[in-house]
C-alpha cells in the first residue's frame, strides 16, 4: 500500500513539476443569439463563460449542455484541445473566454492524464470568469511590464490548478511516468524542430535507443508510435498557424515540414475534415 502511495505520489509530483503553461488568445467579446461556431476542433484548451447570456454545447461524444450566467448558478464550458465541438449563441451576452496550453513532460497535453469537466459551475465558474476578465485587461494595458507580464503567468497557472482540483487524475496513466520522463528531451526536441526531417533513427539516438526499443518505449508512453505523434504535433503547429498567423498555406506547410503543399493539405483535411483554408475560415468567422 505504502509503495502504491508513493508511485502515485511522485506520478502527480511529476505532472506538476514538468507543467508548462501559457495563454494563447483570450477576451471579453459581444456574442449575438444564433452564432454558432459550427462543428471544429481547437488545439488549445478553452473556457467561456456567457454573462447575460445562454450557450449551448455539443460535443462528437455525445455531451449535450448549456452553459452561461443563467443557467443554475452560472456555468463555463470548458474544453480540452482536439475535442470536436460546436458551440451555440442561445441568448445574445458577453463571452469572457480564453484559449490556453497546458503541457507536461515537454509535449504532452496534461488532459491525458486529468480528466476535465465540460461544465463548471457556481463559485469556479465565476472564478475562471474572473481570471479571464484579468487576463483580458492585462492584454489591452498599453505598455507591458515585467510584473503585468509576471501576473498573466500567475493567472495562467492558477487556471491551471483550478481546473485540476476540479477533474479526475487518471491513474491508468501512473506507470508510463519513468518512460515519459525519458523521453522529455525527445518530445522537446519534436516540438523545436517541427519543419524538420524527424525519422525514428534520429529520435532514438537522442534517448539513447534502438529504433525498436524506442519504438516501445514511446508507444507505451505516448499511445501512439513515433511518427503518428509527429504527424500531430505538426498538424497542431498548423491549427495555431492557421489562426494566429496571415501566412499562406504554403509557408505554413514549410513550417510544419512539408515541402509539397498538395500532401500537406490533404493530410490536414485527414484531420480535421477540412482544408486548411476552410478551417481558418471556419475559425476566424466563429464565436470564442
Amino acid at each position: 500500500m505504502s509503495n502504491s502511495r508513493d508511485n502515485f505520489s511522485r506520478f502527480i509530483e511529476t505532472l506538476a513539476n514538468t507543467a508548462e503553461c501559457s495563454v494563447v488568445s483570450g477576451g471579453i467579446t459581444p456574442v449575438s443569439a444564433g452564432t454558432s461556431t459550427g462543428w471544429r476542433t481547437m488545439p488549445w484548451f478553452m473556457t467561456t463563460y456567457l454573462e447575460d447570456g445562454i450557450g449551448h454545447l455539443e460535443t462528437e461524444s455525445g455531451v449535450v449542455a448549456d452553459y452561461g450566467e443563467h443557467v443554475l448558478d452560472g456555468q463555463v464550458c470548458c474544453l480540452a484541445p482536439g475535442v470536436p465541438h460546436q458551440l451555440t449563441t442561445i441568448k445574445s451576452g458577453v463571452s469572457w473566454w480564453s484559449h490556453m496550453s497546458f503541457v507536461v513532460m515537454g509535449g504532452l497535453a496534461l488532459t491525458e492524464f486529468v480528466d476535465l469537466p465540460h461544465i463548471v459551475s457556481g463559485a469556479s465558474a465565476q472564478k475562471i470568469k474572473e481570471i479571464n476578465g484579468e487576463l483580458a485587461g492585462i492584454d489591452k494595458a498599453p505598455l507591458l511590464e515585467i510584473a503585468l507580464l509576471l501576473k498573466k503567468r500567475a493567472l495562467v497557472f492558477e487556471m491551471a490548478a483550478l481546473l485540476a482540483s476540479l477533474g479526475t487524475v487518471r491513474r491508468d496513466r501512473q506507470g508510463i511516468v519513468e518512460s515519459a520522463e525519458r523521453l522529455q528531451p525527445v518530445l522537446s526536441y519534436i516540438d523545436a524542430h517541427l519543419n524538420e526531417d524527424l525519422c525514428r533513427e534520429r529520435l532514438a539516438r537522442l534517448a539513447s535507443l534502438s529504433p525498436s526499443r524506442f519504438y516501445a518505449v514511446f508507444h507505451g508512453a505516448v499511445g501512439v508510435g513515433p511518427n503518428v505523434y509527429v504527424q500531430r504535433r505538426r498538424m497542431e503547429r498548423a491549427q495555431k498557424l492557421l489562426i494566429r498567423t496571415t501566412m499562406s498555406i504554403s509557408e505554413i506547410s514549410g513550417m510544419c515540414g512539408y515541402e509539397n503543399p498538395f500532401l500537406f493539405s490533404r493530410v490536414f483535411k485527414k484531420f480535421h475534415e477540412l482544408s486548411p483554408l476552410q478551417y481558418r475560415q471556419r475559425v476566424q468567422i466563429a464565436s470564442p
